[in-house]
């Protein structure tokens, strides 16, 4: 399988859906020829960590796949022979650490962590160790409040992603960069400059496939049109707001259809804060209410609610 078959979701919310299923019943039947079948089909395990199913089903179920697998292997190390034995792309390890993350299973992170750090010699694709270490180094960061080890880890991911065969992946640390950077320090980062970062992101996204990153670039450039907008004069502000209320208005659309909770979410936030802003302030209550109930049946947290209250 080509490493950017990886990043190409194909199946429907629906097949997603029931390959999960699937996965369930072999995980439980000790299928064991029928759950590499299905870690290996292209694109379904990136889209049971972009849909995640109501309370996380699909990332569950994904995770019990780790479980699974280490039930058979004594240690980490023979869990990447495992998939090496079964050609399955790397990429699972860098998803279980994400799906980990997402679920707040410590116990399971901390078995990730050193299972990456024990046996980094093994990996064969950079482009995955990438990722892996960009996870690690996030980790250092958001958790540990380690940020010069977290520095020293990027850098590291980054040269390595370099030298990998997915050309996607250098794009998608350094949006993953760009974009928390943007969360920390909107108050010194120009609107205008976010604008064309992450339009430049949305593109070379779309042009790998990857429909799932793309938008959540798109969502980055709604809200820094939405900050410029509060930050123009009066005469250029109509503008702004438009541009981020069409914007908002397709990721919402295209979201939904491509089954992404967690852009339908802060397109929903970001609706709202437009809509109070404009003083429509009973389409506000409607969007941000519409947003919580969705937040809370995917059991998200709120990381991005607060960017698009009104100051």
């Amino acid at each position: 399988m080509l490493n950017t078959a990886w990043w190409k979701i194909k199946q429907s919310p629906d097949e997603t859906a029931q390959k999960c299923g699937q996965l369930k019943i072999a995980l439980e039947n000790n299928q064991e020829e029928k759950v590499v079948a299905l870690l290996k089909e292209p694109g379904l395990v990136r889209s049971f960590g972009i849909r995640r199913g109501t309370d996380n089903s699909y990332i569950k179920i994904l995770m019990n796949s780790y479980k699974y697998i280490m039930s058979i292997c004594k240690n980490g190390r023979e869990l990447i022979l495992f998939i090496h034995k079964n050609k399955i792309s790397e990429y699972l390890i860098w998803e279980y650490m994400t799906s980990a993350h997402r679920l707040y299973d410590q116990p399971i992170k901390d078995q990730l962590k050193q299972l990456v750090i024990d046996n980094e010699k093994l990996f064969k694709d950079n482009s995955a160790k990438s990722l892996m270490i960009h996870e690690l180094a996030s980790w250092s960061a958001d958790l540990e409040r380690k940020y010069e080890l977290a520095i020293e880890l990027n850098k590291k991911a980054i040269a390595l992603a370099k030298k990998g065969p997915d050309k996607i992946v250098p794009f998608r640390i350094k949006f993953g960069l760009s974009d928390h950077k943007g969360k920390r320090d909107e108050k010194t980062l120009r609107p205008q400059e976010r604008i064309i970062d992450f339009k430049k992101y949305s593109k070379n996204f779309r042009a790998y496939c990857d429909e799932a990153d793309a938008l959540r670039a798109d969502v980055e450039v709604a809200a820094a049109l939405f900050d410029q907008a509060k930050k123009s004069p009066a005469v250029d502000q109509d503008k702004y707001l438009l541009q981020a209320l069409s914007l908002a208005k397709n990721i919402h659309s295209q979201g939904k259809k491509f089954a992404y909770p967690n852009v339908v979410i802060i397109a929903k936030e970001l609706l709202g804060a437009i809509a109070s802003v404009s003083n429509k302030e009973e389409m506000s209550k409607k969007y941000y209410k519409e947003a919580e109930k969705l937040r809370a049946s995917y059991n998200y947290h709120a990381s991005n609610s607060y960017r698009f209250s009104q100051d």
